[in-house]
C-alpha cells in the first residue's frame, strides 16, 4: 500500500478525484477538495442529518476539504523496477470520518500517511500519523524547508528508503537541524542523510537505543564519537570510517567530530554524509542529527565584500533540494 491520506475519504462529489498520466513514466492522483465520510453529499449536507442543528452549523462555516495528491514516477534509468514516489499536501483540514469515530473531521481513530509492503517488515508511517498532528504534513517536507507540503521516497531493487547508502531516510527539516521518524529492527543498519557541518549531535526521542554508528568514508576518515555522561560530552573512541562502532549497551545520545571543514561538502549531493545506524531493539524510533556548526571570525573592512559573497554562497549551498 502507498498511502498519501489513509482516512474515510468521501469520493462522491463528482471532480474530486482524477487521475492522469502526463507521460509514459508518470501517474498522478489528485484528490481535489475532498471531505471526510459521509460529510461531502452532492448537494450539501451530512448523509441522514440534513436540517440538524450540527448540518446547520456546519454549512455555516463550511465544509472542512483537504486537497492533495500521489504522484508515482518509473525510475528505470536507475535500475529495473525502481520508481518514486511524491506526496503533495495543498490543504489539510479533517483527519476523520464517520466511519472512523470522528466528530466533525476530527477526533476517533485519525489519518495515517506512508506505505507499508504488509510483511510487518517494510513500512514507514509520516510524521504525526494517527493523531491531529497529521495536519502538520502540508506544513513541513522531507525534501526542503522552502518546499513545504512535499514528502518523496524512492524505492530502488524493491527496497524502501533507509536499506542503503544510495537511498537513505530523509529527514524533516527543523530549527535545530533534522528530525527522523521511521521503523527499526534489532541489528539492521538505517542510513540517514543530513545536512552538511563539522560534526553531529544524535538524539533518540523515542523507541529504541542506538546500538552501533557506521560513518562514511570522507576526507581522512577518521572522527570522534563522544558520549553523555549525564552531566557533559566525553570523549569515547576514535572511529574508522566503514567500521562499525559499538555504542555500549545502547544510548540515548551520542556526538560525531571530525569532519574536515575544508571538505565543503556539497548539500545538494543526496549522499554527502550517510550515516548507518543500528537498534537494540524493534519499534517505531523518532530521532534528530543536530549539525554542529563553525562560527566565522569577524572578518577585517577590506576583506568584508569578499566575506558577503562567500556566505551568500554558504546560504545558497545550505539549502536543501531534492528533485
Amino acid at each position: 500500500m502507498i498511502a498519501p491520506y489513509w482516512a474515510d475519504v468521501d469520493t462522491r462529489v463528482a471532480g474530486n478525484l482524477w487521475i492522469h498520466s502526463p507521460n509514459a513514466d508518470t501517474l498522478a492522483v489528485t484528490w481535489s477538495a475532498v471531505g471526510y465520510f459521509g460529510d461531502q453529499i452532492p448537494g450539501g449536507g451530512e448523509e441522514g442529518g440534513e436540517g440538524s442543528g450540527e448540518t446547520l452549523l456546519a454549512a455555516a462555516v463550511g465544509p472542512k476539504t483537504n486537497s492533495f495528491q500521489l504522484v508515482l514516477r518509473n525510475r528505470a534509468d536507475t535500475g529495473t523496477g525502481n520508481f518514486d514516489v511524491d506526496f503533495r499536501y495543498a490543504r489539510l483540514e479533517w483527519t476523520t470520518g464517520d466511519a472512523s469515530e470522528g466528530t466533525a473531521g476530527l477526533g476517533g481513530i485519525p489519518a495515517q500517511a506512508g506505505y507499508d509492503a504488509g510483511d510487518g517488515v517494510n513500512f514507514l508511517t509520516l510524521p504525526g500519523s494517527r493523531s491531529d498532528d497529521v495536519l502538520d504534513l502540508q506544513h513541513s517536507s522531507n525534501v526542503s524547508s522552502e518546499t513545504p507540503g512535499l514528502w518523496t521516497f524512492a524505492i530502488r531493487n524493491g527496497a524502501p528508503p533507509g536499506s542503503s547508502p544510495s537511498n537513505p531516510l530523509l529527514p524533516v527539516a527543523t530549527d535545530e537541524g533534522w528530525s527522523f521518524t521511521f521503523n527499526v529492527r534489532p541489528g539492521e543498519i538505517f542510513f540517514i542523510d543530513p545536512d552538511i557541518a563539522i560534526g553531529y549531535d544524535y538524539f533518540l526521542e523515542s523507541g529504541p537505543l542506538f546500538a552501533s554508528v557506521l560513518l562514511p568514508e570522507l576526507g581522512d576518515d577518521a572522527y570522534e564519537v563522544w558520549l553523555w555522561n549525564g552531566a557533559e560530552w566525553v570523549f569515547a573512541d576514535n572511529v574508522l570510517a566503514g567500521e562499525e562502532y559499538l555504542l555500549s549497551e545502547g544510548v540515548d545520545r551520542f556526538r560525531v567530530l571530525g569532519i574536515e571543514e575544508s571538505l565543503a561538502l556539497d548539500p545538494l549531493n543526496p549522499t554527502a554524509f550517510v550515516t548507518g545506524l543500528t537498534f537494540a531493539g524493534a519499534g517505531a524510533v523518532q530521532l534528530s542529527q543536530n549539525p554542529i556548526v563553525l562560527s566565522l571570525p569577524v572578518p577585517e573592512p577590506e576583506t568584508y565584500a569578499m566575506f558577503l559573497a562567500g556566505l551568500g554562497l554558504i546560504a545558497a549551498a545550505r539549502r536543501r533540494v531534492r528533485s
